[in-house]
């Protein structure tokens, strides 16, 4: 095969450096014009699954984060009987507040005081709770704002899921546990902690090695590694920020 070089180069020996960008190679330019791009039945497809993937919901109020402060912001807002969405990029609600041993100024485990409101958000009839979700992006303005979710497969059903943990002992993959603050390793398909809420486990889709060995065992069927992540669009009037903190950690400026 001759070098492409000694194809193009006839074309455009003559022009200045500067045009060069601008040259394509006559056979080129008329494929390109006799060749109609033509939309195939698999693209349509493709993009009927998407558009049926998309979800649109409507609520009052929007609350991004569930820690403490997201929480009991969405038990005022709810009981006032406004419909609230709650969410949560996490796999469980409460936030840094569980990770703490005692509080001040009663001196109680932080787990004794978030956890009957954890209980509580997950009951109440006017919230609904999207955890493993993250908003990437807010459009409108106040009473009117539409908000872009963006929620990760679990690859769990949390409809079947009983949170028996057989599924635990058998994955053979250790992962650095960040809600243990890298102390202390969990499994690639593992809920944050024994309190949490949803109790619905979660495979990390990123450490996960694809080996079935919790499908395996699951008894209710609940595992399935074809569910997909979800795009859902929201109508809401209000928006409340509640994210909360991430410590720094000075060593990475080194």
């Amino acid at each position: 095969m001759p070098d492409q070089s000694e194809i193009i180069t006839p074309y455009y020996e003559d022009i200045s450096l500067e045009d060069d960008y601008n040259i394509l190679v006559p056979e080129i330019m008329m494929l390109d014009d006799e060749m109609p791009y033509i939309e195939s039945e698999v693209q349509i497809r493709a993009q009927t699954k998407i558009d049926k993937i998309k979800q649109t919901m409507v609520g009052d109020v929007l609350i991004v984060g569930a820690g403490i402060t997201g929480m009991q912001a969405a038990l005022d807002v709810a009981d006032k009987g406004y419909r609230v969405i709650l969410i949560d990029k996490t796999a469980t609600i409460g936030g840094n507040m569980i990770k703490l041993d005692k509080t001040f100024p009663t001196n109680d485990c932080s787990i004794c005081t978030a956890a009957p409101k954890m209980v509580e958000v997950s009951r109440h009839p006017n919230i609904t709770l999207m955890t493993y979700a993250e908003l990437s992006r807010l459009d409108g303005d106040v009473g009117n704002f539409t908000a872009h979710i963006f929620r990760k497969s679990r690859y769990v059903d949390p409809d079947k899921c009983t949170g028996c943990d057989d599924c635990t002992p058998v994955c053979p993959v250790d992962v650095i546990s960040p809600f243990e603050e890298k102390l202390a390793n969990r499994k690639a398909i593992y809920i944050e902690f024994p309190q949490a809420v949803p109790i619905v486990y979660t495979i990390d889709y990123e450490s996960c090695v694809g080996c079935g060995a919790c499908e395996r065992v699951c008894e209710p069927e609940a595992i399935s590694f074809l569910e997909k992540s979800e795009d859902i669009e929201l109508k809401v009037g209000s928006v409340i920020v509640a994210t909360g903190f991430e410590l720094f950690e000075p060593t990475e400026m080194r």
